[in-house]
């Protein structure tokens, strides 16, 4: 299941719960617990992204060096001095 998906379906359950007084101390416990992992799971997928992907360098100036590139190809004429 997604997780936006599985969101929905705990937020509807929780409003059941509690709509029902059938809401204990045992199900903020619960919740807490896991709110708790899946930020902890969230933080660990994003390092394992980060670490896999290399980093993009993008330098001043990039954007115009390579329109005048382009320019250049399309062109004929170069735009550097």
């Amino acid at each position: 299941m997604v997780n936006g998906q599985w969101s929905i379906r705990f937020a509807w359950q929780w409003i059941k719960f509690t709509c029902a007084a059938k809401f204990t101390i045992d199900h903020s416990a619960f919740y807490f617990t896991k709110v708790l992992y899946f930020s902890l799971l969230s933080i660990m997928i994003q390092r394992l992204i980060r670490k896999r992907t290399p980093a993009i360098y993008s330098y001043e100036g990039t954007k115009e060096i390579n329109s005048l590139i382009v320019g250049r190809s399309i062109t004929g004429f170069s735009a550097f001095v």
